[in-house]
């Protein structure tokens, strides 16, 4: 497994069981979270965190499936670099 797989799926882990200090120890402040969709673009933990704050709070599940990264990056056009 790559690393950047083991950084992303952390990540989401994460996300998913709310544990932004979690989050903050996978990710660095090189990170970036790029949404090819919206062209928006985040780098460093805090800003990332921040972002993924705001999506928990507004997703009706705001749950993500670890096995699910690949898929749905690929299919929305997200991408989170270690």
């Amino acid at each position: 497994m790559s690393h950047t797989l083991e950084i992303a799926k952390g990540a989401t882990v994460a996300y998913n069981e709310k544990n932004w200090n979690k989050v903050q120890n996978v990710l660095s402040p090189e990170s970036i979270h790029d949404e090819k969709a919206t062209h928006r673009r985040l780098q460093g933990a805090g800003k990332i965190i921040e972002a993924w704050q705001g999506w928990g709070n507004s997703r009706l599940e705001g749950y993500i499936h670890p096995r699910d990264c690949k898929r749905r990056h690929s299919d929305i056009g997200g991408h989170l670099e270690g």
